[in-house]
């Protein structure tokens, strides 16, 4: 993993745990305190999650990147890929907030996330050979969506 896709991948945890740290986003309690959060703990299988969730972010990142420049060089079947990996990106990141959070959520996004995962995994894999991108993408997005099913389970 190069500096840039560590650095895109940090970005979205960092900023969760600066929310996570400051109480959220302010809200008060009806008792005007602010709302406890539960706290961290390392048993819960939240880490594994924002770390196997971080990487594939990152890795479907850089996908994306370089399926533009595919899809620019007239591989139009690069389209599909395109999608699925911004998409899993995207919900990766949501995943990495909730987890950092610790929300209640969690469970019905790793849900959702493990099957984009799957589903990027599968896009990503047809490119694999031609695309090494692709490969770490169809690499990381299977362990992304094990860490989805532990939590959501």
């Amino acid at each position: 993993m190069n500096r840039r896709e560590v650095l895109a991948a940090s970005a979205s945890a960092m900023a969760a745990n600066a929310i996570w740290a400051l109480g959220g986003c302010g809200a008060q309690s009806s008792t005007g305190g602010v709302v406890e959060h539960p706290p961290a703990q390392g048993g819960d299988g939240y880490d594994a999650l924002i770390r196997h969730a971080s990487e594939c972010a990152a890795a479907c990142e850089t996908c994306v990147a370089r399926s533009i420049e595919h899809a620019a060089g007239g591989m139009a079947e690069m389209a599909a890929c395109i999608r699925l990996s911004r998409e899993c990106a995207e919900l990766c990141r949501a995943v990495i907030v909730l987890a950092t959070a610790r929300s209640s959520r969690l469970p019905d996004l790793a849900r959702i996330c493990a099957a984009a995962c799957d589903e990027c995994a599968a896009q990503c894999q047809a490119h694999a050979a031609h695309e090494p991108a692709c490969a770490r993408c169809a690499e990381t997005c299977p362990h992304c969506a094990e860490a989805c099913r532990a939590v959501a389970a």
